[in-house]
C-alpha cells in the first residue's frame, strides 16, 4: 500500500493542475477509481485514471464524451451486456500510455509513476484538448463521422450498441440524416448470420418505435 501511495502522489502532481486548467472538476470516486468531468452544452467530458492495490499499477482511461439526450435513450434499452461505463464517443490512448501501463504491470516503481504523470500530462494538454474541439459542437462530429468506413464506429460500446448508440445521435441531430444511414443499420441488424442473438433485433425494433416519437434537438 505505501507503494502504492508514493506511485499515486508522483503520478497526480504532475497532472493535477492540467486538469484544473482545463476545467475538470473531481466527481465521487470508488475505491480503485478517480473521476473528472467537464461540463459542456450537450452533456459532458469525463477523464479518469484507476489503481491496482494488488500491483502498485495505475492506468489511464481515455477521454469520454456524454452526451445526455443520447444516453438517457440508451439507458432506457434493454439489450444484452448493457453497461453505464461507455459513454457516447471514447477516444483512443496514444501508444506512450498504453505502453507505460505495461511497463507498470511488470515493475510499478515511483519513477513509471512519475513518467505516466508526465505522459499523461502531455495527453490532456494536447490529445484531450483536441477530443474535446473535435467534439464540443454536434455539427464537429457529424463533419469528424463523415470521415469513418463506417459511421457508427467511434460509437461507444460493442459494435452493435455502438450503432445503436449512432442511430440516436442522427435521430436527435438530423431526421433526414437519420433514414439516410437506416439501410445500413437495418441490413446489420438482420443478418442472422452476423447477428445470431435475437434480443438485440427486440432491442432494435423497440429502438426504432422510440425514434419515431423523437424530435431533433441538436
Amino acid at each position: 500500500m505505501e507503494q502504492l501511495i508514493r506511485n499515486l502522489e508522483s503520478f497526480y502532481k504532475v497532472i493535477e493542475q492540467a486538469l484544473i486548467r482545463h476545467g475538470y472538476v473531481a466527481q465521487e470516486r470508488d475505491k480503485k477509481s478517480f473521476y473528472f468531468s467537464k461540463k459542456f452544452e450537450y452533456g459532458q467530458f469525463t477523464f479518469s485514471f484507476r489503481v491496482h492495490p494488488h500491483t502498485s499499477a495505475i492506468e489511464v482511461e481515455p477521454v469520454r464524451l456524454y452526451l445526455d439526450a443520447v444516453e438517457e435513450i440508451m439507458q432506457g434499452l434493454d439489450y444484452p451486456d448493457k453497461t453505464k461505463k461507455w459513454g457516447t464517443i471514447c477516444d483512443e490512448l496514444p501508444s506512450e500510455l498504453t505502453s507505460l501501463h505495461e511497463r507498470m504491470k511488470q515493475n510499478p516503481t515511483e519513477e513509471l509513476a512519475l513518467a505516466l504523470g508526465v505522459a499523461t500530462f502531455h495527453y490532456i494538454e494536447e490529445g484531450i484538448n483536441q477530443f474535446e474541439q473535435d467534439h464540443s459542437t454536434p455539427d464537429n462530429i457529424v463533419e469528424k463521422l463523415e470521415y469513418e468506413d463506417f459511421w457508427a464506429v467511434p460509437f461507444s460500446g460493442s459494435p452493435l450498441e455502438g450503432m445503436l448508440r449512432g442511430l440516436v445521435f442522427y435521430r436527435l441531430f438530423d431526421e433526414d440524416l437519420y433514414y439516410y444511414k437506416r439501410p445500413e443499420s437495418d441490413a446489420i441488424i438482420e443478418n442472422r448470420e452476423f447477428i445470431p442473438d435475437d434480443s438485440w433485433r427486440v432491442c432494435y425494433y423497440e429502438l426504432e418505435k422510440i425514434l419515431r416519437t423523437v424530435k431533433p434537438i441538436y
